[in-house]
């Protein structure tokens, strides 16, 4: 009976209360009371839908959530009553369109919680039975062109884990770089069109700049980040020059990229100061 009372609340909101007056300020407290009381009667029915193991119509609330607030919490929702209904492709669908308007929308990496998702999704995510050679042909490049090889953020931080390992057994050098794109006055660009855009010349500069062994993601709208296998500390400023040439090329113009570089072996003892390397766009330490 409950549940049935908060379905049709939740079905009868349309988002902002009167949006031509969002202005005035009555009608912004009335919308934030509006919206308080739409959010805790979602909340508590999907709780309720949840208990009764009503997935099908958790995936259909969320979503209508999600539709007028495309927030995380709604997106969480979605996959894991996706996930327990085990349709997992599915879920990983919208995990990647969710994953890909924070990135566009708030310039927000995975959060923690939505990386959990995609590790869950990706263990129960397989592929049918084959030789070594079908194996082979799933994991190779179908092309290999030269230059940094690029992957999604949750692949980077597998990398990076993996480096670390490899690392300690072998000694091999291992260098993190954080590339930040400024104005040419070295400030933030909050236009979010000019900093796509800018991310796309960084993108093409990098994979260009860098050797087929370095690995490379986006971490937000206006930062990247860089693995270094096999690097020394002195290194690491010939490719920042490298990249900075080649996106002043591919059209950066004269906007900036402020480049941090530190050894994955002294990242663990990172305090106050951080032990960093911090080098600029034109190959000058700071």
């Amino acid at each position: 009976m409950v549940a049935g009372y908060l379905e049709r609340a939740c079905d009868l909101y349309r988002g902002e209360f009167l949006p031509s007056m969002a202005g005035e300020e009555w009608a912004a407290i009335a919308s934030a009371k509006y919206q308080k009381l739409y959010f805790h009667a979602m909340r508590t029915l999907l709780a309720l839908l949840k208990e009764q193991g009503s997935f099908e119509e958790i995936f259909q609330y969320a979503g209508m959530a999600a539709a007028i607030y495309p927030f995380e919490e709604w997106q969480l929702w979605k996959i894991d009553s996706l996930m327990a209904m085990n349709r997992y492709q599915e879920a990983m669908e919208v995990y990647q369109e969710a994953v890909e308007s924070f990135f566009e929308d708030f310039g927000l990496p995975p959060s923690e919680e939505m990386l959990k998702r995609f590790r869950a999704m990706s263990t129960e995510i397989w592929q049918g039975e084959g030789t070594l050679k079908d194996v082979h042909g799933t994991l190779r490049e179908k092309a290999l062109p030269g230059g940094g090889y690029y992957c999604p953020f949750p692949s980077f931080i597998d990398g990076y884990r993996l480096l670390s390992r490899m690392m300690e057994r072998s000694g091999q050098s291992v260098y993190l770089m954080l590339c930040t794109i400024s104005d040419p006055s070295g400030q933030n660009i909050h236009n979010r069109e000019k900093a796509k855009r800018l991310a796309a010349y960084f993108n093409a500069a990098a994979r260009h700049s860098l050797r087929k062994g370095d690995v490379y993601t986006r971490y937000s709208v206006s930062q990247f980040l860089i693995l270094l296998p096999g690097t020394k500390a002195e290194y690491c400023s010939v490719f920042s020059g490298r990249i900075t040439k080649r996106f002043r090329k591919e059209g950066g113009g004269r906007n900036r990229v402020e480049y941090q570089a530190v050894s994955i072996a002294e990242m663990g003892e990172l305090g106050e100061e951080d032990g960093s390397l911090s080098f600029s766009g034109r190959n000058l330490w700071k």
